[in-house]
């Protein structure tokens, strides 16, 4: 994308007027921010770091221009839903670019606010004591992190210094975050103790079923992907907790 493509979509979604900005795009500073947009995303960038648990480092994209302009309209925002109940983003400083260990909220897990689960890994997942402040936020892509709070200043104040908003209660399909965490851990319990792990979609379509219906979720939906032959493989599923919705394919 040549330069002024870049400038026009930015113009396009700034929050702020052009007036305030006027010769921004043309300074150092702008020309640098332009050409990290144009950069592609480079592979290679996470290493693992044990189960459920992952260390990644965010490099620049074309999408980062959203990410700015986030940032510089979130001191608008008081709160925002998160769009995943069942995973946390735990970040080592106080910056949505810094490295970060995702954290299943699933399982034994499930029975800590997001801030204890990173709390709890900080020192294995970082290699240095965990502080002894922490703040959850909703980040710009709407998933729940939780960053650093050295400041010890309200949540809404901290978030918004970065972009981000604190987190907004919300239900899922009807049903709170909490309710959907334990639901899963107990889906996965199920998934495990009926075939070590490897049933076949119908199989686990019914599982899946039973489990809502236990949990009072009749009202989430679940669909399978026909795979034909596959069928008679071991099928999984992904959970879209924002749509109230469970995805079941065959694995090949």
């Amino acid at each position: 994308m040549k330069d002024n493509e870049v400038i026009d979509e930015m113009r396009k979604a700034n929050p702020v007027p052009a007036t305030e900005t006027r010769g921004w795009s043309e300074s150092p500073r702008g020309q640098a921010v332009f050409k990290d947009l144009e950069t592609e995303l480079v592979p290679g960038n996470s290493r693992s770091i044990g189960p459920r648990r992952r260390i990644f480092r965010p490099v620049a994209v074309a999408s980062a221009a959203l990410a700015l302009l986030a940032a510089v309209a979130a001191v608008y925002v008081t709160s925002r839903p998160t769009t995943d109940p069942l995973s946390v983003g735990c970040y080592r400083e106080l910056n949505q670019s810094s490295d970060a260990a995702v954290l299943s909220l699933t399982g034994s897990a499930s029975d800590l606010s997001p801030a204890a689960n990173c709390a709890s890994q900080w020192e294995s997942a970082f290699g240095e004591q965990v502080p002894s402040n922490l703040v959850t936020c909703v980040v710009t892509n709407g998933g729940l992190a939780v960053f650093p709070n050295h400041s010890n200043q309200g949540a809404e104040a901290v978030c918004s210094s970065i972009g981000a908003a604190p987190p907004e209660d919300v239900e899922y399909a009807g049903a709170s975050a909490q309710r959907v965490r334990d639901w899963a851990t107990d889906l996965e319990t199920r998934y495990v103790a009926a075939g070590s792990g490897c049933i076949d979609r119908r199989e686990l379509g019914e599982l899946v079923k039973d489990s809502l219906n236990d949990w009072g979720l009749d009202q989430w939906s679940v669909s399978q992907i026909e795979s034909g032959p596959g069928d008679l493989n071991c099928a999984s599923y992904s959970i879209d907790a924002t749509a109230g919705a469970v995805l079941i394919v065959a694995d090949h």
